[in-house]
């Protein structure tokens, strides 16, 4: 798993605590391991990483959801700012459309030079966010020939119109992005 082999201190999520089989797995996997709830404004330093909350929207299921399926608990994905050096990216889990407005109106500034797509690339993006970002490098995690048809196209058409260089692991496999004498390096796995 992803805690496989690291050292983890604590553990910061949204409250969120459903699907109760994905909690489970999360603490089996991190016994002892104390838990923290995010609120916005919280900074989180390890080392020279710093990870600040822009954005936390309480779940609240409601009625017809964006989807019909998982959106409330999607919308309720911590919306994160890493730094390193002065490396920023923007982490924003399985927002969906309404998240993303939720985080635009709550965040007074969500720019950094990298932005991982929310929701690997879903149709149910919000321009506003998308742009609100201002981004040079976006990257969409997202498994090859999968079942959801991730990305959407026009989220991709949407993300390329903001000027961003875009890279996909299904296409790059693993990215690495650093910055090197003031300029963003982007290295693959795979070309691109």
């Amino acid at each position: 798993g992803v805690a496989s082999g690291r050292r983890v201190d604590n553990l910061l999520y949204s409250g969120i605590t459903e699907p109760a089989s994905g909690w489970g797995l999360v603490r089996n996997a991190l016994p002892g391991v104390p838990d923290t709830v995010a609120v916005p404004g919280m900074v989180v330093a390890a080392g020279p990483v710093r990870l600040a909350v822009l954005a936390v929207r309480p779940f609240a299921p409601t009625a017809g959801s964006d989807t019909g399926d998982n959106s409330d608990v999607n919308d309720s994905s911590l919306v994160l700012r890493v730094t390193s050096g002065t490396l920023r990216v923007v982490l924003s889990g399985d927002l969906e459309e309404a998240g993303q407005d939720n985080a635009l109106n709550a965040a007074s500034d969500l720019s950094a030079e990298v932005l991982l797509v929310p929701h690997h690339g879903s149709a149910h993006q919000s321009p506003g966010f998308l742009g609100a970002v201002h981004e040079s490098v976006a990257l969409v995690s997202v498994g090859a020939d999968n079942d959801y048809g991730h990305p959407a196209a026009r989220t991709i058409m949407t993300v390329a119109g903001t000027g961003a260089r875009i890279y996909r692991t299904d296409l790059n496999g693993s990215i690495a992005v650093a910055r090197r004498d003031g300029q963003l390096v982007v290295t693959t796995e795979r070309g691109g």
